[in-house]
């Protein structure tokens, strides 16, 4: 090999060097969010934990809707209306507001407050059908 090609060498694998650098970097600047994610704090996780407690679609508690379904005379007439919780850290006091229709044909509004862990199982209901 002579000195002219061992030049034309180096200088092939330095842009060789450089283009792959360059790819490389361009895939982390478009793949990459920028910050690391960092680790969520104990509350945040026991916010997002009781988030999944919830329907996103109408924000009902996904086992008391369950629970007041299978109590029902017609399952089908259930109407979600309203739910709101109480968080105490190691349960929660939840409220539910829906119409369905009665044993005589009547649509009528009910309420269900339960108290349940943080898993979503009921542990007591507090206040059930009238």
């Amino acid at each position: 090999m002579t000195e002219k090609s061992k030049k034309q060498d180096i200088k092939k694998g330095c842009i060789y060097l450089i283009a792959i650098v360059f790819g490389v970097s361009i895939f982390f600047y478009f793949t990459c969010d920028g910050e690391p994610e960092k680790p969520l704090t104990k509350e945040e996780q026991h916010q997002q934990n009781i988030q999944k407690l919830f329907s996103a679609w109408d924000g009902s508690h996904i086992k008391l809707t369950e629970y007041i379904k299978q109590s029902l005379n017609d399952s089908e007439s259930y109407k979600h209306l309203e739910t709101s919780y109480i968080d105490r850290d190691s349960f929660l006091i939840v409220t539910t507001k829906f119409t369905a229709k009665n044993g005589f044909g009547g649509t009528v509004r009910n309420e269900v407050v339960i108290a349940c862990d943080t898993l979503g199982n009921i542990i007591e209901v507090l206040k059930d059908m009238e």
